[in-house]
């Protein structure tokens, strides 16, 4: 379900802060469970981080896709 992957995810992301695919997955995981600030928050401290990063811009898309 939708809050255990949520919580599944958020484990993941505190043991691996750094890894971007972790990061992307969780705000998109996020977004699908309503929680639009924090999925915009953590794709925002990404793109800070992460400038070039097409697959974060890709992201991006698709997470305000979903919050439209």
């Amino acid at each position: 379900d939708g809050a255990g992957a949520l919580a599944l995810y958020r484990r993941i992301a505190e043991r691996m802060p750094s890894d971007q695919t972790v990061a992307i997955n969780l705000a998109i995981l996020e977004a699908d469970n309503g929680q639009a600030d924090s999925a915009r928050a953590r794709l925002q401290q990404l793109r800070a981080d992460n400038v070039e990063s097409v697959a974060l811009e890709r992201a991006i898309l698709q997470v305000e896709a979903k919050l439209r």
